[in-house]
């Protein structure tokens, strides 16, 4: 089994040379490996699962909001990666949106593509409000990781985690 997961996280690096932070470019491409047994990881992905209610709330009266995303699992043959989706709706059996990142191992998906899931695969949720991240677990623990200065910019582009 793969050790690490490749996972497409919000364009840290980038998002450190623009403020206020927009929603175009946090969707942006930057993979890092980490380690499928990354205990402070899983939580964060526990935590965006159980928070899940409040991104449908605010997506379905987005009241200002904007930059709606959820992040889901997917694997092949190849490996398993976290692709960030757009436009995402409820269907009949799960949810579907469009592929936000260009993958790196996985095969099966491309950027742009419609792409159907269920809720055991989100990883993560985010969306903008007022300029700030709502959401964004996953996010949190990759600034935790990252140099001061690129963290600072990083956080004060975060809001509040849903309680």
């Amino acid at each position: 089994m793969n050790k690490f997961i490749t996972a497409a996280f919000v364009a840290l690096l980038s998002i450190a040379t623009v403020s206020p932070i927009s929603p175009a470019l946090a969707l942006e491409d930057h993979v890092v490996m980490v380690p499928s047994d990354d205990k402070a990881m899983a939580k964060a992905i526990s935590r965006a699962r159980e928070t899940i209610d409040v991104y449908w709330a605010a997506a379905d009266d987005p009241k200002g909001r904007k930059g709606f995303a959820v992040k889901v699992k997917i694997s092949d043959k190849n490996g398993s990666e976290h692709f960030w989706l757009r436009a995402v709706k409820r269907t009949d059996t799960g949810f579907e949106g469009i592929i936000a990142n260009t993958p790196v191992m996985v095969k099966k998906v491309k950027e742009g593509q419609l792409y159907a899931f269920k809720k055991p695969e989100i990883s993560d949720w985010m969306f903008f409000e007022n300029g700030k991240i709502i959401g964004g677990f996953t996010i949190r623990v990759m600034a935790d990781r990252m140099p001061k200065d690129q963290a600072a910019q990083i956080k004060a582009a975060l809001a509040y985690r849903p309680k």
